[in-house]
């Protein structure tokens, strides 16, 4: 058996034309979904960041993100299968420190961590990912990094302040 850490690629697909959403709704959300790809490539390569590729289908109409790690590399999966000892803890927490450290020296702020958005690697450490919502200055004058209500934003309890207010 691989075992949890296998390396397996995941796809994630994002409809950009979404039935039921306004026009404004769609337009927002087609740049969160482009933010993350915006973000990485500000960024550039770092092992706290999990590195990501983005393409966008011929039409137009479905952008994808591929990573090599799966949901259930999440720190809210691993947590809900087993314990961390204190040394594990403090491994993942130095390394989000170190992928904002990293973000932050290019001026990107990710904004939504959260168990969801942290994978747990194979020497234990981890690596950040998902900068939908992330704010860096060459966006400053868009507000599509936002949400219009807490609807917009994933059923996660971890929510940046100013991303559930409407207000950066």
């Amino acid at each position: 058996s691989p075992g949890p850490f296998a390396r397996k690629f995941s796809v994630r697909e994002y409809q950009l034309d979404r039935d039921g959403m306004s026009d404004r709704q769609r337009e927002m959300f087609k740049k969160q979904v482009e933010n993350a790809r915006n973000a990485q490539d500000k960024m550039g390569a770092c092992r706290y960041i999990l590195p990501t590729e983005f393409s966008t289908s011929e039409d137009g109409c479905f952008f994808y993100a591929k990573t090599s790690f799966s949901d259930e590399q999440s720190l809210r999966v691993v947590a809900h299968k087993r314990s961390f000892t204190e040394h594990e803890k403090f491994h993942i927490i130095s390394d989000v420190a170190k992928a904002l450290d990293f973000a932050h020296s290019y001026c990107v702020f990710h904004r939504a961590v959260s168990p969801d958005n942290i994978f747990i690697l194979p020497d234990g450490g981890a690596s950040l990912a998902n900068f939908d919502f992330s704010w860096f200055p060459e966006h400053s004058d868009a507000q599509y990094t936002v949400a219009d209500d807490l609807a917009g934003v994933k059923e996660s309890p971890y929510t940046a302040p100013e991303i559930a207010v409407n207000d950066l």
